[in-house]
């Protein structure tokens, strides 16, 4: 697992990297967690035991189940995930890019850390929080305070991309207020909402692979795949 390195000035912005950063969130892109026992039940998961629910879960075809303790080790999670995200993501770090961890388990790093080499993402680079403007936290569905809980994300972003680095943000949440407005003023940064229930689908990973510095369509004719029909969220940016 890859970590940041401090500069000598650790409240300095980073130094301009060469390719681009891609900023990955993990549930609802990479793991898509379909049954997660003491989860807030105000989110709208079905409640009862996992045998009871696997018929009417739906996992695409392509998906593989995957089984791991919640952010506090008091539950497991069942999820799934799938390969064409890994091999894209594996693609644009061998091709330049970094890939950067931007997910609220950065609370729990050595979690995160054996996640991602359960889902093959061991190449994902761990931030060094103490840099960041301020510290990831978790904060729970019904809490008031979640509409703005990504606010250390935004922060973060901003601040890998105020040098000059082409940023990509990758998330889920990116819906939320402060999320909506964070490429705003700042050309180098922009967004890929993605939909929660599904991950990166293909037509995110060719926009994703094209962000990646790759040409428009190489993704999608060097594995084969139709991209007709696909709409542009209203809020992704850049």
């Amino acid at each position: 697992m890859v970590t940041d390195t401090p500069g000598d000035d650790r409240d300095s912005n980073p130094a301009p990297a060469a390719g681009p950063v891609v900023l990955l969130d993990l549930d609802g892109v990479i793991a898509q967690p379909v049954y997660w026992p003491n989860f807030d039940p105000n989110f709208g998961l079905p409640t009862g035991s996992f045998e009871s629910l696997e018929e009417i879960l739906w996992i695409p075809q392509d998906g593989t189940r995957i089984i791991y303790p919640d952010m506090l080790a008091s539950a497991e999670v069942h999820s799934w995930y799938r390969r064409a995200p890994v091999d894209t993501l594996l693609e644009l770090a061998q091709a330049g890019a970094r890939i950067v961890w931007h997910s609220t388990w950065l609370i729990v790093p050595d979690r995160l850390a054996e996640l991602a080499v359960l889902v093959g993402l061991g190449f994902v680079e761990l931030p060094d929080v103490t840099l960041m403007p301020t510290p990831p936290v978790n904060v729970a569905v019904s809490d008031n305070r979640y509409l703005y809980s990504q606010r250390w994300k935004v922060l973060e972003a901003r601040r890998r991309a105020s040098n000059g680095t082409r940023v990509v943000w990758v998330d889920d949440q990116l819906w939320l207020p402060p999320s909506m407005a964070s490429s705003r003023r700042l050309p180098t940064l922009s967004s890929l909402p993605i939909d929660g229930r599904k991950g990166l689908q293909d037509a995110d990973l060719e926009r994703l692979h094209r962000r990646g510095g790759g040409e428009d369509g190489e993704w999608s004719r060097r594995h084969g795949k139709s991209l007709a029909g696909y709409k542009v969220s209203p809020h992704e940016q850049g």
